[in-house]
């Protein structure tokens, strides 16, 4: 079988991730995967860059070209130039973009059944936007050539430009009148009607078998413009490699890691930890002052993990920033060598961090936002806090700083929880038997009109 995977970036971020562990395993099965993305990464000879200078005239191409050379020079004045020559390069795109309506000027998509060299048995589409780099206006006739799937990692399918709309329910409705062009990714103008029109259009000639890791994202599914090109739609939940992330000696972790042995370790991890728009580390660091405060006596060390930026230290806090770690069993050090997981967020999906850091025997307090109290069952694996509560997050907190037998019970039934709901075989048979049930009957199908 052969499966093509499509996303942004081949690794890096949480939807790369997923991507390259389903892309892994299935290796393993002795299928035939690969990758197409905008930005490539690695070196796997099964990852392929998508080339949208399909079907662009040679001047078109040389003007492209020339731009990314100026845009990479440290001359003054060399950025600009560039701009103006991609704007020369692609006028309608440019005038597009000027007005707020979402690009989709990308030819690459419409030549992805071709990118491998090979015959393509299913497509599975993952992050759509970002760089710029997908055609929408290919899924209709991508989703009707073969089993088309696209695993949601957000919702930027649902509307009018933003990733994550918050509270704004504009989505149901059409859009228009947009409270903040400037959640990611950004517009220029307040052209979310037309692009919600756009999107609803092309979604109503596909078919597409859907994919959430959450109920919660699945939920905004039924009620939103998408609805329409559902062939099926299923819950899939994040797995994680316990291989890799379990639970292991804590003092060698932090030998290792070089942390301090008679500290309490409190970790957050996130791409961007302070500059994620949908992350909130505000409230994290307030909430480790009050931590700090409540207990004079005790060492406290936060572990913030994805972010390059200067150490803090106040009273008996020290907040370690780390950058961003490629390599997961050194994450997975990181994760043993702390006794509880903190997870500030604005908004989310249903992060791999909270599971990674389940898996290796953390208890976990988090926001209670979006799919995240769908991985956290409360008093048993940690605790909910509401948004931009550090009173609530430090209270919980103490809770398990001041009680190693709770501590223990948490970190023992959050292993439990992940081997029992959220490994990653079981997510990997999950899309396994989902793409055969639709291949086979895509096949019947195709037999019963061929005899017809």
């Amino acid at each position: 079988m052969h499966v093509l995977q499509v996303n942004t970036q081949d690794s890096q971020g949480g939807a790369a991730q997923i991507m390259q562990q389903l892309h892994n395993q299935y290796a393993k099965l002795g299928f035939d995967p690969a990758i197409a993305s905008a930005i490539k990464y690695t070196n796997d000879p099964k990852s392929y860059i998508i080339n949208n200078k399909y079907k662009q005239n040679k001047l078109t191409q040389l003007l492209i070209s020339a731009a990314k050379k100026s845009k990479k020079s440290n001359l003054k004045g060399t950025w600009q130039l560039g701009n103006a020559l991609e704007k020369i390069a692609n006028p309608t795109k440019a005038w597009d973009r000027h007005r707020g309506r979402e690009d989709f000027h990308q030819h690459g998509a419409w030549n992805l059944l071709n990118i491998t060299g090979k015959k393509i048995d299913l497509l599975h589409l993952h992050n759509l936007h970002g760089k710029n780099y997908f055609d929408l206006t290919a899924l209709p006739y991508l989703s009707h050539q073969l089993p088309t799937f696209i695993t949601m990692h957000d919702a930027w399918l649902l509307a009018g430009h933003c990733a994550h709309s918050f509270d704004c329910n504009r989505w149901q409705t059409g859009c228009g009148k947009c409270p903040d062009l400037t959640i990611p990714p950004a517009i220029n103008k307040d052209q979310t009607a037309y692009n919600f029109n756009r999107k609803s259009k092309i979604y109503q000639q596909s078919n597409l078998h859907i994919i959430t890791p959450s109920k919660w994202l699945m939920n905004k599914v039924e009620k939103s413009m998408l609805r329409p090109a559902a062939a099926s739609m299923q819950v899939i939940p994040n797995g994680i490699d316990t291989e890799i992330f379990k639970p292991n000696d804590k003092l060698k972790a932090r030998k290792s890691r070089n942390l301090p042995d008679n500290a309490f370790i409190l970790l957050f991890a996130a791409h961007g930890v302070k500059q994620s728009p949908w992350k909130d580390y505000k409230t994290i660091e307030h909430a480790i002052k009050i931590i700090a405060a409540q207990n004079p006596n005790r060492k406290i060390h936060m572990i913030a993990m994805g972010e390059d930026a200067q150490d803090q230290i106040f009273d008996n806090v020290k907040i370690q920033f780390i950058p961003y770690v490629k390599d997961t069993k050194i994450v997975a050090q990181y994760y043993q060598a702390a006794d509880l997981y903190l997870h500030g967020a604005k908004i989310d999906t249903f992060p791999n961090v909270i599971l990674e850091a389940m898996a290796c025997g953390l208890p976990v307090i988090a926001t209670d936002v979006g799919g995240i109290n769908e991985q956290i069952i409360v008093n048993q694996t940690g605790y909910l806090s509401p948004p931009a509560n550090p009173f609530a997050m430090a209270h919980y907190a103490n809770l398990i700083i001041n009680d190693q037998a709770l501590q223990k019970r948490l970190s023992q039934h959050a292993v439990q929880t992940i081997i029992k709901k959220y490994t990653l075989k079981q997510q990997v048979n999950a899309y396994v038997d989902l793409y055969q049930k639709k291949r086979d009957t895509k096949n019947t199908t195709s037999q019963k009109l061929s005899a017809a």
